[in-house]
């Protein structure tokens, strides 16, 4: 017997039996389809900025003669800023090199090349058994996602929305008056300090 809180939520299939067992198997397949499989994936083209690309297009920029600009455009200001607009669009373009990518549509902002790649040095150790790399590499792991998450909420994601537990001071791991007066032995034997 299954009970749901949705009415037709579930497609069950009847599997034959599990070993020996005196009942068949029924898997339960969900209705509805996740928002991966009903978005297809966007397929967009963004540029690989680097070092070298910006020394390209500093040295296109140093090239250029920008008077050829405002002689042409006299003191027309709106055809001034369309042309050089144009003009930088172009050489970035020309410059810059791009990247095709898949974006899906549970993929989340903050996962760089850089997160991927500790995600894959953490299922290595993992699998190596090594406990010491492991637990280095998860620490790491955390402390790139924090920082993806800030870069990509432009700041508005704080630690403190991380964390489950709160922070205890040791102001409050002193005992309460009432439980000194209870058991003052405890607190008389290590000289009124908690140790």
């Amino acid at each position: 017997m299954f009970y749901a809180n949705t009415k037709e939520a579930y497609h069950s299939l009847p599997l034959p039996p599990l070993g020996r067992a005196d009942h068949n198997l029924v898997h339960l397949l969900p209705v509805y389809k996740t928002l991966v499989h009903r978005q297809p994936a966007v397929t967009r083209t963004v540029k690989k900025w680097s070092e070298e690309a910006e020394e390209a297009l500093k040295d296109c920029f140093n090239t250029t003669l920008w008077d050829v600009f405002s002689d042409a455009h006299g003191e027309d200001i709106d055809s001034l800023t369309h042309c050089l607009t144009d003009y930088i669009n172009f050489c970035v373009e020309n410059t810059v090199p791009t990247r095709t990518v898949r974006s899906f549509s549970n993929s989340k902002p903050w996962i760089t090349p850089d997160i991927k790649a500790l995600l894959k040095e953490k299922r290595r150790a993992f699998v190596s058994g090594n406990k010491e790399e492991l637990k280095s590499v998860q620490r790491e792991l955390r402390r790139m996602i924090r920082k993806g998450k800030r870069t990509a909420t432009g700041g508005r994601w704080s630690t403190s929305c991380s964390r489950t537990t709160s922070v205890v001071s040791g102001r409050d791991l002193r005992p309460s008056r009432a439980s000194r007066s209870q058991s003052p032995s405890l607190w008389e034997t290590r000289g009124g300090q908690m140790t």
